[in-house]
């Protein structure tokens, strides 16, 4: 009944230790042992809760870096393309303006003109 009470009350830790203490001594140490038990397991669960917590964040971060990274590369593709269409750069030019390898600008370019050659 002790350990129901310790268990499944909200009274504040030095409460409890407080009282735990007027016990004759059998019933203390028996007492205390039952109380650090709770006090383990609650400890426990609120560990797991964190680390599960702590694991969806971290999956959240991860999915929004991601995205943002691929924000980032369609922006950049768009800006090479642009330069080479619109503003008729050469691909040594763009390559050197955006820090990238003439062989991905290209390919890039290549992979456009056939896109736009479908429709």
């Amino acid at each position: 009944m002790l350990a129901y009470f310790l268990k499944n009350t909200e009274i504040a830790k030095d409460k409890v230790r407080d009282f735990i203490q007027t016990l004759p001594t059998v019933l203390n140490q028996t007492t205390m042992s039952t109380y650090d038990m709770i006090v383990k397991e609650g400890e426990s669960k609120a560990q797991k809760v964190f680390e599960e917590l702590l694991a969806k964040e971290r999956q959240r971060a991860e999915e929004e870096h991601h995205q943002r990274a691929e924000e980032e590369r369609i922006r950049l593709n768009n800006t090479i393309l642009n330069l080479h269409r619109i503003a008729k750069m050469p691909v040594p030019e763009i390559a050197l303006m955006v820090g990238i390898e003439v062989e991905y600008i290209e390919t890039l370019i290549a992979k456009s003109e056939h896109e736009e050659d479908k429709v």
